[in-house]
C-alpha cells in the first residue's frame, strides 16, 4: 500500500519533539508499505529551518525507508499569532505544490494540528481517489477561542464549518484522549469512525545502563543539581501550558536553597518566563535548551519530581500529552495541576499528587510535601506510574492497533 502522510510537525528520533507520527510511519514501512511524508522545514519549537537552503524548493530526505519532503514554511513566528497563521498557510501552499511529484497513493494520513492539514488531506484524497484518515491531536478552532486569541465571530463560524467538513470527509478519525474522542463523536453522525489511539512509550528508550547513569550524574554536576531536590518540566513552553504557575511557586519557596526548578525546551512563552524569573531575582530556576527525543529519557532522570500544570477549564481536561507518558515511564512522581484524563491516570496508578489548575500556592505546597516525603515513598509512586504506563500505554501495541485501522480503511467502503 502507498501511503502519504501529511504532518506539518514531523519529528524524527533525533529531533526535539514527539516522534509519534515518525514511529507510526516507520512501523508501516516495516510491514511492507511505501510511505511518503510531507512536512514543514521549520522546527516548531524554535521556529527556525531544519535544513538551510537558498530557494523555496522542498528538501527531500530519505530516512529509515521513508521519503520525507521538507517544504518551505514561514519561520521566526514565535510570539506572533499572525506569523503563525502564515506558517500554517505557507505549509499548505507548498505542500499542494508537490502534487505533480506524487504518483499513485492509496491512503492519505493527515495529522492536525493545524486544521488546514485536514483540508489538504481531502484535496489529495480527491485527486488520487485515496482513502482519508484524519488524526486530531487538538481541537480547532476551540483551542484559540479558549486562549482568547480568536474572537471574530465570522472567522469562528468559518473555521467550525471547516472542522466539521474535515470530520465528515474522513473515513476514520483518530484521537489521542478519551475526552477528545467523546467531544468529536458529539460532532459527527458516524460515531464509530472516531477511534482512540493514545500516545505511548517505548520501554527501550527508558532503559538505564551504567553509561547512562554516569551521564546523568555528570549532568547534575554540570548544572549544580548535586544534593538538590529537582523539580522538572520538559516540553513546549507555550500558551497552552500554565508554566507561570511553576514560576510563582518557585518564588514562594525561593528561600529553600535545596530546591531547584528546571525548564527544558523552547516555545513562545520562554522569553516571558525568563523575564519573570529575572524580575523576581530567582536563583532557584534553570532554563535548558531543547534536548533531542532520544536524549530526553536521560535528562528526565535528573528530576526528583515532574511538574505538569494545566490551564483552568473543561477544554484543557482533554489533554493527554506525550510528555506525560514520558514522565510516567521515567519512574518519578508527578505533581499534576488540573483534572481530566491525566489526573484519572495518576489517581488509578497512584503515581503522584493532583492539585487545582493555576494554583501556585498549592503547587508550592505540593513541592514541599514531595521534598519532605520519604525517598522510598517517592520511588514507589514513580514505579507505580512506570508499571501502569508500560501495561496500558506500550507504544508498539498501540501502533499495531492504529495500523490495523489504517489498513482496514483501505479495504472497507465506509
Amino acid at each position: 500500500m502507498k501511503i502519504l502522510c501529511l504532518a506539518q510537525i514531523f519529528e524524527l528520533e533525533n529531533d526535539y519533539g514527539s516522534d509519534r507520527q515518525y514511529y507510526i510511519c516507520r512501523k508501516m514501512v516495516e510491514l511492507g508499505h511505501q510511505v511518503t511524508v510531507i512536512t514543514s522545514n521549520i522546527d516548531y519549537k524554535t521556529s527556525i529551518p531544519k535544513f538551510r537552503c537558498k530557494s523555496i524548493n522542498p528538501v527531500l530526505k530519505k530516512h529509515n525507508g521513508l521519503d520525507i519532503y521538507y517544504v518551505y514554511s514561514v519561520s521566526n513566528f514565535q510570539g506572533s499569532f499572525l506569523k503563525r497563521i502564515f506558517y500554517y498557510i505557507s505549509y499548505f501552499i507548498f505542500s499542494a505544490a508537490l502534487i505533480p511529484k506524487i504518483r499513485k497513493i492509496d491512503l492519505i494520513y493527515a495529522v492536525s494540528t493545524p486544521l488546514t492539514v485536514g483540508i489538504l488531506g481531502h484535496i489529495f484524497c480527491k485527486l488520487f481517489k485515496a482513502k482519508f484518515i484524519f488524526e486530531v491531536t487538538d481541537l480547532w478552532p476551540d483551542v484559540f477561542i479558549e486562549m482568547g486569541l480568536l474572537k471574530n465571530r465570522i472567522i469562528i463560524i468559518f473555521l467550525k464549518k471547516m472542522e466539521l467538513f474535515c470530520y465528515r470527509k474522513a473515513q476514520t478519525i483518530i484521537t489521542i484522549s478519551k475526552l477528545l474522542q467523546k467531544k468529536i463523536q458529539s460532532r459527527v453522525k458516524k460515531k464509530e469512525k472516531v477511534i482512540l489511539v493514545t500516545n505511548g512509550v517505548d520501554e527501550k528508550l527508558f532503559y538505564l545502563n551504567n553509561e547512562k547513569i554516569g551521564e546523568i550524574n555528570e549532568i547534575k554536576k554540570s548544572i549544580g543539581l548535586e544534593n538538590k531536590f529537582t523539580c522538572m518540566y520538559l516540553g513546549a513552553h507555550g500558551l497552552y501550558n500554565s508554566l507561570y504557575t511553576i514560576i510563582e511557586a518557585a518564588n514562594i519557596i525561593k528561600s529553600d536553597d535545596d530546591i531547584r526548578f528546571i525548564f527544558i525546551g523552547d516555545g513562545d512563552e520562554k522569553k516571558g518566563l525568563q523575564l519573570a524569573v529575572k524580575n523576581y531575582k530567582l536563583q532557584n530556576v534553570i532554563f535548558i535548551p531543547p534536548v533531542s527525543r532520544n536524549r530526553a529519557p536521560i535528562w528526565l532522570q535528573v528530576a526528583d519530581v515532574f511538574l505538569l500544570p494545566n490551564l483552568k477549564g473543561k477544554f484543557y481536561e482533554m489533554n493527554l500529552q506525550n510528555k506525560f507518558f514520558d514522565y510516567l515511564a521515567s519512574a518519578k512522581p508527578i505533581i499534576f495541576a488540573g483534572r481530566g484524563n491525566s489526573a484519572d491516570i495518576i489517581e488509578k496508578s497512584n503515581s503522584g499528587l493532583i492539585i487545582q489548575s493555576e494554583d501556585y500556592h498549592a503547587m508550592a505546597e505540593a513541592v514541599k510535601e514531595m521534598k519532605l516525603s520519604n525517598q522510598l515513598e517517592r520511588d514507589k509512586m514513580g514505579e507505580n506510574g512506570r508499571q501502569y504506563v508500560l501495561k496500558h500505554f506500550e507504544r508498539h501495541t498501540l501502533t499495531k492497533r492504529l495500523i490495523q485501522h489504517i489498513e482496514n480503511s483501505v479495504t472497507n467502503n465506509n
